[in-house]
């Protein structure tokens, strides 16, 4: 092969890998999205003419490619079932690459990563629900937790939070007397939370989340639950008639109650 050949052949290797680069751009703005450990990976823009694979690694450990996520044209990836160690800290990387049966010319593809995340300290908490139930005396109520399941499964069956967290997971409350503004705030450890020395006149509203005291500030408070409100426990004319009570904040913020009744009349036509 004489000069100009060679010559010739590094100009068009030159210019294939340079038209490469601009037609596999790299991922930009990649966030993880994880909530109760369902765990997706994204990024932008959405792919013209090329695709992307993922990449992820804990510390100290080879990266891996997500068998769902290679040359895919989607601008996310579902990682959950692959970040099977919740407590290890992890990076992803997002590959560009040709599409099948297309050949760039790149020695290396181009590659974008995410910033560091660790499943046990950095999913969302979501959302848990309760029911309340009122002691014989209408003093203590006690606000039965369920904790939120997972996207973890062991043995086909969801784990709930409790069952990951353990002895890290505990219940905020904030709680008032229906139509005042001042609150009143309760750790629990438990998911059954009893709070006594209550006005058995009135009614109260509660509202709870999770809390991981092990995580760092901003992490450490789950999604709060929506506003529930006990039942009166005074009697008025019409108490007799007062029937699937429903009590809802009008301002969650000043914990106010908006309550439907039916009346005689209204029953009479029942």
């Amino acid at each position: 092969m004489d000069a100009a050949t060679l010559v010739n052949f590094a100009l068009v290797a030159l210019a294939t890998q340079s038209l490469g680069q601009d037609f596999l751009p790299t991922a930009e703005n990649i966030t993880w999205s994880s909530s109760n450990f369902k765990t997706m990976l994204m990024w932008s823009p959405p792919p013209k003419n090329y695709s992307y694979t993922v990449e992820f690694s804990s510390d100290g450990m080879d990266r891996q490619r997500s068998p769902s996520c290679i040359q895919s044209m989607e601008t996310e990836c579902d990682l959950t079932d692959q970040l099977k160690d919740l407590k290890a800290t992890y990076t992803a990387v997002v590959l560009s690459e040709p599409l099948p049966h297309v050949h760039a010319g790149l020695e290396e593809l181009p590659y974008s990563s995410s910033a560091r995340f660790c499943p046990y300290r950095d999913t969302q908490i979501g959302r848990p629900n309760f029911s309340i139930s009122l002691s014989n005396d209408n003093t203590k109520v006690t606000l039965h937790i369920k904790d939120p399941l997972t996207a973890i499964k062991r043995d086909g069956i969801f784990l709930n939070i409790r069952q990951i967290f353990r002895q890290d997971l505990k219940y905020r409350v904030l709680y008032n007397k229906a139509g005042q503004t001042g609150k009143k705030k309760k750790l629990s450890q438990s998911s059954m939370v009893e709070l006594a020395s209550l006005d058995k006149s009135g009614s109260y509203c509660f509202s709870v989340a999770a809390f991981i005291p092990s995580r760092r500030a901003d992490r450490q408070l789950g999604t709060w639950s929506h506003l529930r409100c006990s039942p009166r426990s005074d009697r008025s004319p019409l108490a007799g008639y007062i029937v699937g009570r429903s009590c809802q904040s009008a301002l969650e913020d000043t914990l106010e109650l908006r309550c439907h009744v039916k009346l005689p009349e209204q029953l009479e036509r029942k």
